[in-house]
């Protein structure tokens, strides 16, 4: 085996892959400032060839997303797109069960999650997460422990995840990488705080009303349980709340 077949570290590699490879990274919107001869030495093959499989939309979606906090270089970005891995969630699946750690943050590429609690066995929805949302329970995924909030798939869901460990990684190898955590971490922590002091600061109808307002695309994919849940009363309450509003205009 010659040593250019070998450049990467693992096994056989050819040029004319390797240049395959380069075109294709280079022709794929996912990699913004990106020039031909700013192709980042990635670890290994394993690290190339992921890239090359995945889908270039969701990681487009997820750099585009970081860029708006920091900027990254061309080595940066093959730092993220190797760090974050894909996961998919039927409708119905857990992100996140009561009582476990939360232990990823995950980027939804294509899909819905809800948060919400048990409270004396009923549920209360206090958010949702959808495309080009970040999902996580901060206040479990920070100190690492177990969680009372409950996170669920209400749709068939394709998430980029990435763990508590590797977002260490990030953070020691991306020039901007805690500024990036901190903005984007403690901008949803504070909402979803706000989320859940609205079930005792507000009523159902100004709850609805918020929700047609930072929802309005959603009410076609949420079911009106799940709509009734985060008003924060039963579906037929619900329905009378929206004939009272409708009445108004």
């Amino acid at each position: 085996m010659c040593k250019h077949q070998q450049r990467f570290g693992l096994t056989f590699i050819n040029l004319a892959f390797s240049r395959k490879l380069q075109l294709y990274i280079f022709n794929s919107a996912f990699v913004p400032g990106w020039t031909n001869n700013e192709f980042p030495a990635f670890a290994n093959t394993q690290t190339l060839i992921a890239i090359l499989e995945r889908h270039p939309a969701m990681i487009n979606s997820l750099l585009y997303s970081i860029q708006n906090l920091i900027t990254l270089s061309p080595t940066e970005i093959g730092i993220v797109t190797s760090l974050f891995k894909e996961k998919s969630y039927k409708k119905g699946d857990f992100f996140l069960e009561e009582g476990r750690i939360c232990k990823q943050v995950g980027f939804v590429a294509k899909g819905l999650l809800r948060y919400y609690i048990n409270h004396d066995g009923e549920e209360k929805t206090y958010a949702f997460s959808q495309e080009n949302d970040y999902v996580c329970n901060y206040e479990s995924f920070l100190p690492q422990s177990p969680s009372s909030k409950i996170i669920q798939a209400l749709e068939d869901s394709d998430v980029l995840v990435i763990s508590h460990a590797d977002l260490q990684l990030l953070y020691a190898n991306v020039r901007e990488g805690e500024r990036f955590g901190r903005i984007a971490i403690e901008s949803i922590f504070i909402q979803l705080l706000k989320d859940v002091s609205s079930f005792y600061t507000e009523t159902p109808e100004l709850r609805y009303e918020r929700f047609l307002k930072n929802h309005a695309d959603l009410q076609q994919r949420i079911s009106q349980y799940h709509i009734a849940s985060f008003v924060g009363v039963k579906p037929q309450s619900l329905s009378r709340i929206r004939k009272r509003i409708s009445t108004q205009f």
